[in-house]
């Protein structure tokens, strides 16, 4: 379903870059016959991989029988010794596996020998649970994401990453959205989850997704899911994971950049809840403000407030505290109070 980047192993430094493959392979034929067995992985139409391995074929006993499947194990190089490579959405991974016989007896065996005969199994093995296995490692989900905003924020607005222990209850409303994309498609995610942790690695939250949480977009799963803590979080940084099983079980986890919970934070407001203060020429307009402290409980903090712009001649303004406000900790808070008085004449005000 997208582009699926496979990367090879090396198994000492300084080893090529490969895939393994562990095959069961049988061959039969006249006495001292041999089989030169050729084994070409495939990105599409592109060859990755390529290796030839000759070996000498199995003669069955008079009376029949004697030769079974054998276990192979090989390491199929990558070519140009590159990391990995790329099977890009819609093409297939393919193993192209050849066998050339030379099926001449070498002295033995009957008159003229059995016939020549190449088997690969790719199932079970003589009843055995024992499979053919070709072992790659991708991550099928490196397209998938996970987002944190405040709560009622769409998909592509900016994130929110700053969060602060004692702000007011609406603003302690983490809202998370998943977008999980599979290479395999739909079929192959099995579960979905989002952990956070402490900066010390202690699991806050484990979500798993319900099926009532998630819906179907495009053979990918998105979905939300909001979150609410509690005033007093511990201030730091907060890692956040998307994790997806896929239906093999495997586990594959995508790192989403740090939250950073903050000792300390602010947050004022006017108590009447209006953004526009409305003046009359030669009058007097006091403002009620509400100033909470939203860091961590116990760590105190000065607030000195400051008119930035010069308003001219005739114009009073003044807080009831021209010094600072002392706010002893997270959750504290005090009531700030703004005088504001015009001059009788606002033209060009």
């Amino acid at each position: 379903m997208s582009d699926l980047y496979v990367k090879g192993e090396q198994r000492h430094s300084g080893d090529n870059w490969n895939i393994p493959l562990e095959i069961y392979l049988k061959s039969t034929g006249p006495n001292n016959a041999t089989v030169d067995w050729t084994f070409t992985l495939k990105s599409g139409a592109t060859n990755m991989a390529s290796l030839t391995w000759e070996d000498t074929v199995c003669t069955p006993s008079i009376i029949g029988g004697g030769c079974g499947f054998e276990r192979e194990f090989f390491e199929l190089d990558l070519i140009g010794n590159q990391e990995g490579f790329t099977v890009a959405a819609g093409k297939q991974l393919k193993l192209i596996i050849n066998a050339e016989m030379n099926c001449q007896s070498q002295g033995g065996g009957f008159p003229t020998g059995p016939e020549c005969d190449a088997i690969v199994a790719y199932g079970e093995v003589d009843d055995n649970d024992k499979y053919s296995t070709i072992e790659i490692s991708a991550n099928a989900i490196a397209g998938s994401s996970a987002k944190v905003h405040r709560q009622g924020a769409g998909w592509n607005d900016a994130e929110e990453l700053d969060w602060y222990p004692s702000d007011i209850s609406e603003n302690r409303v983490m809202q998370f959205s998943v977008d999980v994309r599979d290479a395999f498609g739909r079929a192959d995610i099995s579960d979905v989850r989002l952990v956070m942790q402490t900066p010390v690695g202690v699991n806050v939250f484990d979500h798993q997704f319900s099926n009532a949480e998630l819906r179907l977009d495009n053979q990918g799963l998105v979905g939300q899911w909001n979150w609410s803590y509690s005033s007093g979080l511990e201030p730091g940084s907060y890692s956040l994971d998307l994790q997806v099983i896929d239906l093999q079980g495997n586990q594959f986890s995508v790192a989403h950049q740090a939250i950073l919970v903050h000792t300390y934070g602010m947050n004022l407001i006017q108590t009447d809840g209006r953004n526009t203060i409305y003046v009359a020429p030669g009058e007097t307009t006091t403002v009620q403000m509400h100033l909470l402290h939203t860091g961590a409980s116990g760590a105190s903090m000065s607030v000195e407030l400051k008119k930035p712009t010069e308003l001219g001649s005739g114009w009073f303004v003044e807080f009831d505290r021209p010094g600072s406000y002392e706010l002893s900790g997270g959750g504290s808070s005090l009531n700030p109070q703004l005088t504001i008085t015009a001059p009788a004449d606002l033209t060009g005000s």
